[in-house]
């Protein structure tokens, strides 16, 4: 057997079970619509309180204070709402909050 003939044969067969072995697969999946399924879970949300936010912000000065961080400044977004709860697009006019390691967020 030739070099050449020997690969032809060779991607042939793989290409033959690759084939079958998808093909059995198929065979075995029976379509299921999964929205139909789904429940709704809006009932389970709670909102985020102003406590959680105050103590987010608390863990950070903590962490500030023990790292030698002085502030950390805040640029509008999902770090500025994850910890004051305000959504600010960024636009020409910037908005930032600043947690100091003690001290009150200001907001610039």
């Amino acid at each position: 057997m030739k070099r050449r003939n020997f690969i032809q044969i060779s991607a042939l067969g793989a290409g033959t079970s690759l084939f079958a072995g998808t093909s059995a697969i198929a065979s075995t999946i029976r379509p299921i619509n999964q929205m139909d399924q789904l429940t709704s879970r809006i009932a389970d949300i709670v909102p985020i309180s102003l406590e959680e936010r105050r103590s987010r912000i608390a863990k950070a000065q903590s962490l500030m204070d023990k790292n030698g961080f002085s502030a950390m400044v805040l640029d509008s977004g999902t770090s500025m709402n994850y910890f004051t709860g305000m959504t600010w697009g960024q636009s020409e006019r910037p908005m930032v909050a600043v947690i100091p390691a003690k001290g009150e967020v200001s907001y610039i």
